[in-house]
């Protein structure tokens, strides 16, 4: 990828970043300081100087395959400069490039100088929440493929969100189960937090549900995705640890149907017999106690949402669904659960009891595990 930058009706060649290329002959990483002291400007309207530009520093560098340039869309007329130069935009790729914030080159933002991120080729983003960015990476040293979740700035100077990615990072640094993604390092620059955590290869839950016919599973499926669910949960808790967002969308399931959970960014310790009172997650996988903000134990919490993670597994739909978020809490602390008739009497038992309304009634990940319904089933994840 290039970068231009223009200054002075000017383009500005910043970087030649070689990852960027496919079909590369040279495997060597190129010198980014000699590249970037040999700055060239040439006139916007001389597409032909750019074209001849960009032909030698790729064979300087010996990069056959330029596609894209960017350019920054704050200085300069994009469109304008798309329409005079045909020849040039018939050959490469025009996107926008980041505006300056803070006097600071967003893409810097995204890879600053920090030795540790050195280490690290960047790649595309393949998830987005409201707080954070996940990317590919790459550790240039072992070729190891991670995945490096980013929260900004505007996040970590919110002290209460702050707090709550530095509780993740004291989760992730001290569990290690096959079934939650594993946590490789932090990296701090004077404007985000990078955690480097396991790539777990495969889609989301709610990805994968909705290729299925009907969006549903047979039993035999279900049985052993949830199990998997259950073994995590029962690992967290067991460590005093619960996640408080389970979801199809913090479930990664490969091929072969195995499943790790991701993004412990509302996980917290808990103590036993003490409430919590932070009320967060996702409306339709809430629990009734937090809808009513009362305080709450967290184990409970989250087997409330894996019970409806169940029940769309097999049913392929929402137990309490509503658009309206009063009559939802209205639903969901009702209770009342509609079964289709082609389940079987032991699996809407286990659900019933996971969702039942009053959270000391409600089952846990040891009376789960010993449930009728997983009855020999624990071979399904060997």
């Amino acid at each position: 990828m290039d970068k231009y930058f223009q200054k002075n009706n000017k383009i500005t060649i910043k970087r030649i970043n070689i990852k960027k290329f496919e079909n590369s002959t040279n495997n060597n990483s190129p010198n980014y300081s000699n590249i970037q002291t040999s700055i060239k400007k040439i006139n916007l309207n001389s597409s032909n100087k750019l074209l001849e530009l960009i032909k030698s520093k790729s064979k300087e560098k010996n990069i056959p395959n330029i596609k894209t340039i960017y350019l920054k869309k704050k200085d300069i007329k994009y469109n304008k400069f798309i329409k005079l130069n045909k020849s040039f935009t018939s050959k490469y790729k025009i996107k926008k490039f980041f505006s300056p914030s803070n006097n600071l080159n967003k893409y810097n933002n995204i890879i600053p100088h920090n030795n540790k991120l050195d280490n690290y080729l960047i790649g595309k983003i393949i998830g987005q929440g409201a707080q954070a960015k996940v990317r590919l990476c790459k550790n240039k040293l072992t070729g190891d493929i991670y995945c490096m979740k980013i929260y900004n700035n505007i996040i970590i100077q919110n002290n209460e969100k702050k707090l709550l990615i530095e509780k993740e990072i004291s989760i992730l640094k001290e569990i290690s189960h096959p079934n939650i993604i594993k946590f490789i390092e932090k990296i701090y620059s004077n404007s985000k937090i990078y955690l480097i955590l396991e790539y777990a290869k495969g889609i989301t839950l709610k990805s994968y549900m909705k290729n299925q016919p009907n969006q549903k599973l047979n039993e035999f499926k279900a049985k052993k995705i949830f199990i998997q669910l259950i073994f995590a949960l029962s690992y967290l808790h067991n460590n005093k640890i619960c996640h408080r967002d389970i979801k199809l969308d913090n479930i990664i399931i490969d091929d072969k149907l195995n499943i790790k959970i991701i993004d412990l960014g509302l996980g917290v310790h808990f103590q036993e017999n003490k409430k919590l009172n932070f009320f967060c997650g996702t409306p339709f996988f809430m629990a009734p106690e937090i809808f009513k903000k009362e305080f709450y134990y967290g184990p409970s919490v989250d087997i409330w949402s894996a019970g409806i993670v169940l029940y769309i597994l097999l049913c392929g739909k929402l137990p309490f669904k509503s658009n309206n978020e009063k009559k939802l809490k209205q639903i969901i602390c009702n209770g009342y659960i509609n079964f289709p008739n082609y389940l079987s009497f032991s699996v809407k038992d286990l659900i019933q009891k996971m969702l039942c309304v009053n959270p000391l009634n409600r089952i846990n990940c040891n009376q789960i595990l010993k449930h009728l319904w997983l009855f020999n089933s624990f071979d399904l994840v060997k």
